[in-house]
């Protein structure tokens, strides 16, 4: 009897048509006491076998994933296959986790395959991971012990009841391409006769016209105080402001007029701008916080304002009442400016809630706010991943939707931007998995419809960027390579 041989196997990943559930055997001519087999995925430590022959073995099974729409378990003539589901292998016997995996095709299939230098004794168990937005209706773990060589295991999964489209509607979008000649946008603003205002990373602020889709861009030659603007602001009498690495811009009708730190601004470097009603126009720059208050045309600064953290990610929302939220990656500011001269305000800073970890988020990506007043965030936490949190400033309430919360819908970052409609649905950007459009229940935590778009939707691609909300009930998608505008078709 051959003394038992120690070997070293790590798993080759394999995706079939229809493979053959089966053990085929190789012979070999010498077999070395300790095979290396390297893999492009390192799922665990290094699996060692003990070699039971002195050839190897392959082990296949066949795995089909489809949508259940009628929820019987049973894959049913029509019901379409789903793509993209992660698809497992465990060997139970001895103990090891994901020894094989593949991700479904768009035919549904993800076969299975191990190799077994040696012919071990194993024993495996395939499962499939529940994708975003469906819960399943077979078993996710089933025993491929036994099974005779034609049956196919098979994973059933149906829309989540708390993640469906509304009854009654199609999740369908339509997009109209906007050249704007740039995938990243780093503000927009719209006009009251609905011209979108875009500062594309481009070096360039463009009007794109609501109607024709024509663009008018303006640079260094036609009046802006610099090429790079991150942010613009409309005010009530239609003016135009620009927040640039070099100044601010204020364009009135066909007039511009630049302002730099030698005119009251804090520092020439503009990460974001903001009107409120009261005329005043508020920039966010590299050394703190400017107002200008249009009626006098006086310069207010706000240098020591308990050490804001100012990023050029700032973003700033405008309240109902006049407050402003100023929103940073790390650091949210409620601030509430007052009447008098001295530049005094109420604010309250949630920095110090980041720092100590008692805050639900730890990066911010994007922020809205709502009718309401609420905001809402597209985040990551500590440990939950992806997460998108609703504020309620009025309570202080924090309510998160999570991986867990959400069926699987967030997988770990994917939340790139979020946006609240006109109707307060609120769109989530995600980078490969389109959008998610939540429709929030009476309640905020109850209630509550996702409804996702893709490609397959209507959408112009799945990778997105950035969202924004147009007055008409549009939203603004900036995807991979280009910006569309996009509106909901509910039938």
């Amino acid at each position: 009897m051959q003394p038992r041989q120690l070997i070293r196997v790590k798993v080759c990943l394999c995706v079939g048509v229809m493979s053959i559930l089966a053990l085929s055997c190789a012979s070999t001519q010498s077999l070395q006491p300790t095979v290396e087999y390297k893999t492009t995925v390192s799922l665990q430590p290094t699996i060692e076998y003990r070699a039971t022959a002195s050839h190897d073995c392959d082990w296949y099974t066949n795995v089909i994933v489809w949508r259940d729409d009628n929820r019987n378990g049973v894959s049913d003539p029509g019901e379409p296959f789903l793509s993209d589901v992660a698809v497992y292998t465990d060997d139970i016997y001895n103990h090891y986790n994901r020894v094989g995996m593949a991700m479904s095709d768009a035919h549904g299939v993800a076969n299975q395959h191990v190799s077994l230098p040696g012919c071990p004794k194993t024993e495996f168990e395939v499962f499939a991971e529940p994708p975003a937005g469906y819960t399943p209706t077979t078993p996710l773990r089933m025993n491929a012990a036994g099974w005779s060589a034609d049956r196919v295991i098979r994973f059933g999964f149906a829309y989540s009841l708390s993640v469906t489209p509304t009854p009654g509607h199609v999740a369908q979008v339509n997009c109209t391409q906007f050249y704007v000649g740039s995938s990243q946008i780093n503000a927009i603003a719209v006009a009251a006769d609905g011209a979108i205002w875009a500062a594309p990373d481009a070096h360039r602020i463009s009007r794109i016209d609501p109607k024709t889709a024509q663009r008018k861009d303006y640079n260094l030659d036609s009046g802006t105080a610099s090429e790079s603007a991150a942010g613009i602001a409309i005010d009530s009498d239609g003016a135009v402001w620009l927040g640039t690495s070099g100044g601010a811009s204020r364009l009135d009708g066909d007039t511009w007029t630049h302002f730099h730190q030698n005119d009251g601004l804090m520092d020439d470097r503009v990460y974001a701008v903001a009107t409120t009603p009261d005329k005043s126009v508020w920039f966010v720059t590299h050394e703190g916080i400017s107002q200008y208050r249009s009626a006098t045309s006086a310069w207010v600064a706000y240098r020591d304002a308990a050490n804001l953290d100012f990023v050029s990610s700032s973003r700033f929302h405008v309240a109902k009442d006049g407050s402003l939220w100023l929103v940073t990656d790390s650091s949210i500011y409620h601030i509430q400016p007052t009447s008098n001269s001295q530049g005094q305000w109420d604010w309250t800073s949630y920095k110090e809630s980041f720092a100590d970890g008692k805050s639900p988020l730890y990066r911010i990506n994007g922020s809205a706010i709502a009718s309401d007043d609420t905001l809402w965030f597209a985040a990551s936490n500590a440990t939950k991943g992806a997460v998108i949190a609703h504020l309620i400033p009025q309570t202080g309430q924090w309510i998160i939707y999570d991986s867990q919360t959400t069926n699987g819908a967030l997988i770990l970052n994917t939340a790139e931007d979020i946006a609240v409609a006109t109707d307060d649905s609120v769109w989530i950007a995600t980078w490969n998995r389109g959008i998610m459009r939540l429709v929030p229940g009476s309640d905020a935590t109850h209630g509550n419809t996702w409804v996702f778009l893709r490609a397959a939707n209507g959408l112009t691609g799945d990778e997105v960027r950035r969202v924004s909300a147009l007055p008409n009930g549009d939203m603004l998608i900036t995807f991979r390579d280009d910006t569309s505008k996009c509106h909901l078709v509910t039938n």
